[in-house]
């Protein structure tokens, strides 16, 4: 892979990983909550660390194309870790008060706050038609 691979897995799935996070930062389970915070705070310096380099990088002639062909190639997938909408999982996390959204939600803000910075660099968000049966039924972040 290259370098603008590296660097758009890292955007792309750093920031997805904040979204799912978000939610937990206001579980009702303390310890879980707290331990969120921590991990919340790497993220966004993750998160910071993609942003600078994906500008860069866009905003650079030179580089640009590579780095719009891996956003290409990885926006497909990272939509596709948040799970579908309405899991049985994700209600009955929502009931136990882990989380506050459906999956469906979390994907939908992450993407918008995604498309707002890569239109920002000129760079172009592919279309994402999701084939349901083919994507877990809950967030799966893999690695």
């Amino acid at each position: 892979d290259s370098w603008a691979d590296f660097v758009m897995f890292n955007f792309l799935m750093d920031r997805g990983a904040g979204h799912q996070l978000e939610d937990v930062k206001h579980s009702t389970f303390g310890p879980w909550r707290r331990e969120i915070d921590r991990i919340f705070k790497e993220e966004l310096t993750h998160i910071a660390h993609g942003d600078y380099w994906v500008k860069r990088l866009a905003l650079d002639p030179k580089s640009k194309p590579e780095i719009q062909a891996a956003l290409d190639r990885w926006w497909p997938r990272v939509m596709s870790i948040f799970g579908r909408p309405g899991s049985k999982k994700n209600k009955r996390y929502c009931e136990l008060g882990i989380k506050k959204r459906d999956n469906h939600d979390v994907r939908n803000t992450f993407a918008q706050e995604v498309r707002e910075k890569a239109e920002a660099w000129g760079l172009k968000i592919p279309v994402w038609t999701p084939d349901w049966e083919k994507i877990p039924e809950d967030s799966v972040i893999p690695g």
